[in-house]
């Protein structure tokens, strides 16, 4: 009987061990699994992680182009108010020599109204002298540059040109 109890003590190991067994290669295939759907994920996970880093450098550049546009846009609205400024104190220092110049121009004018004045009354003394010689005592009293000197007159009665 021994034999017979050894048997069924073996049949009984056998059993408990193919169990066993059974129970570890389920174990193994659960194992197996899970270990390719870590590995899928893992790879799924790398994928996006890449995905997520290029997306994040395209950010990067995207704000750095902004603040380079905005800086530029900070530049060129102080250049314009620089501009404006200038163009101001320009337009006030011109309208300051317009004026300075109408003023010029009419004192000027003046002057030379005088001038003329001073001349008609010259030329109408000059003129209304009946004599020759009156005209030299006139060019003699009043010196004036030569080119009265040259003066052709011809007096009122008279056919020639002095």
């Amino acid at each position: 009987m021994d034999s017979k109890n050894e048997l069924n003590q073996c049949k009984s190991d056998l059993q408990s061990k193919t169990q066993e067994l059974e129970t570890t290669q389920r174990h193994l295939q659960e194992t197996k699994l899970q270990l390719v759907e870590e590995e899928c994920i893992t790879s799924a996970l790398e994928s996006t992680e890449e995905r997520l880093h290029d997306a994040a450098n395209r950010l990067l550049n995207a704000a750095e182009e902004t603040t380079k546009h905005v800086f530029g846009l900070h530049s060129k609205l102080d250049l314009d108010q620089h501009n404006a400024t200038a163009q101001g104190f320009f337009g006030k220092n011109l309208i300051h020599l317009f004026n300075n110049m109408e003023e010029l121009i009419k004192d000027g004018s003046m002057k030379q109204k005088a001038t003329l004045e001073v001349h008609k009354t010259l030329f109408g003394t000059l003129l209304t002298s009946s004599h020759p010689a009156g005209l030299s005592r006139s060019l003699c009293k009043h010196p004036k540059p030569s080119a009265y000197n040259s003066l052709q007159v011809t007096l009122p009665g008279s056919s020639r040109a002095q």
